[in-house]
């Protein structure tokens, strides 16, 4: 919600168009949503969650999705931007988990590295993806908060 939130406000502020993608939710947390750290290891301890942040692709949360299925939602949204007619920009708002499986997309690299990179707060990158005569070509460029 916070970043549809935002997503509209950066809209409008710039007068740019803003459509809401709902495949790019955030991995649903399941019996974890909306709860604390603390408040979800003061029910049920610490091994699950302690579990689910070392190895994601192995442990979900109670209820909650599954990375795989995470995975598959975030590669058919890849798939559609990279159809995007050549030169459009694209702003995609999301959280940590769709950025890193976004970023990890691009990268094609294993499941397991999911959470690979460290994306601070508020962070920013660049995905530029090109088309040419010895095939297409995505780069990654950091720019920071």
């Amino acid at each position: 919600m916070r970043c549809r939130e935002f997503a509209l406000w950066l809209g409008e502020e710039f007068d740019l168009p803003v459509q809401v993608e709902d495949d790019l939710a955030e991995l649903h947390l399941g019996q974890w949503e909306g709860r604390t750290y603390a408040e979800v290891t003061a029910v049920e301890g610490t091994a699950r969650m302690s579990a689910f942040w070392h190895n994601p692709a192995e442990v979900a949360p109670p209820d909650g999705e599954t990375l795989q299925a995470f995975d598959a939602r975030l590669a058919e949204v890849w798939q559609r931007l990279l159809l995007q007619p050549p030169g459009q920009h694209v702003l995609v708002v999301a959280h940590l988990f769709v950025c890193n499986g976004l970023l990890r997309q691009v990268l094609e690299q294993p499941l397991s590295r999911v959470l690979a990179m460290d994306l601070p707060y508020a962070a920013m990158s660049r995905v530029r993806h090109e088309r040419h005569a010895l095939g297409d070509t995505s780069f990654i460029e950091w720019i920071g908060r």
